[in-house]
Parts: structure tokens; sequence; C-alpha cells
């Protein structure tokens, strides 16, 4: 498998802040693939971002009586889900090249995907929300935002940018 590596310092008005390094892996697919290729791998990503920021918000939600007025940084949740989903997002793009290859048009990937999405969301959910003590938790806060947070899941906004098709599951 061939992989890349990239690296760099994040920088702030000419000092470093922090030093960067990653690998990942190097896919090759046919020419004749390669754009339906780049729409799937596309519809990954960013049904990837929005559920982070699906899952950002509801702890959030969870945690706070006003959540909109919460100070402090809370990028470090998108962190935990993308670390958190990083080898089977790298999965499903390999899974998606052999189906790709194969004829078939992704939908079975792309539905394990919203699984895998859906599953990782849950549990880091499940994590940060119990982070506050028992006394000061909120139970009904709690449960609202784990339903909202079930309900965005499952959305129009996912399903638009996901291309599955549901025929396969109604039956």
């Amino acid at each position: 498998q061939l992989r890349m590596a990239a690296f760099g310092y994040d920088m702030d008005n000419m000092k470093a802040r922090c030093w960067y390094e990653s690998t990942v892996p190097l896919y090759t697919i046919d020419e004749a693939h390669r754009e339906k290729f780049a729409h799937l791998v596309d519809a990954l990503t960013k049904s990837a971002e929005e559920v982070a920021g699906f899952v950002r918000s509801c702890v959030k939600e969870a945690w706070f009586k006003r959540p909109g007025d919460a100070k402090g940084d809370t990028s470090f949740l998108n962190d935990a889900f993308f670390n958190h989903t990083e080898g089977d997002f790298y999965a499903a793009v390999k899974a998606l090249i052999d189906a790709i290859e194969a004829g078939e048009d992704g939908n079975d990937q792309l539905l394990h995907w919203h699984g895998v999405l859906r599953s990782a969301a849950i549990e880091l959910f499940d994590h940060w929300a119990a982070q506050e003590s028992l006394e000061h938790a909120n139970p009904r806060r709690i449960a609202a935002a784990h339903t909202k947070l079930i309900k965005l899941i499952h959305s129009k906004k996912i399903k638009n940018i996901l291309p599955i098709n549901n025929r396969e599951r109604a039956a």
C-alpha cells in the first residue's frame, strides 16, 4: 500500500504553535472510474464533517443550559470523532474502490459508512455527555440532546450528502 507523509508547523503570526505529521494511504483507481470515486469519497468526508458537527452541538446541549452562550474551545470533540473514525474511513475508501471496479454502485459501502458514523457519534456522545458529575448533570437535557443527535444522523441533510439508495432497506 502506497502511503504519503504530510507534516508541518501550525503557525500563528510567525510563531510555531504545533508540529503536525501524518501518513495517509494512496489509492489507485482506473481512470474510467475516477469521477464516480471522487464523488463518493467526497460524500464520505462531507457526511463525517456533518456528523462530527452534530456530535459537538449535541454534547454542548447536554452540558449547558444555554449551549449558544457557552464559552470555550470544543474542537477536541471534532478531533475525537475523526480519530475514532479514521481507520473505518480508509477501509470504506478501499471498499468503494473494490465495489466500483466490480461494477457495483457503492450503495452497500455508503450504508455501512452511515452505520459507522452513527455508532461513533452515539459512542462519543455517551462518553462526553457522561463527563459531568451526577450532581450537576441534567438527565432530561442529556436525553433530549441524545434524541436530537439520533434524528440529525438520520436527517434529510445526511441523506442528501450520502447518495444511498434506500429501496433495498425498505424490502
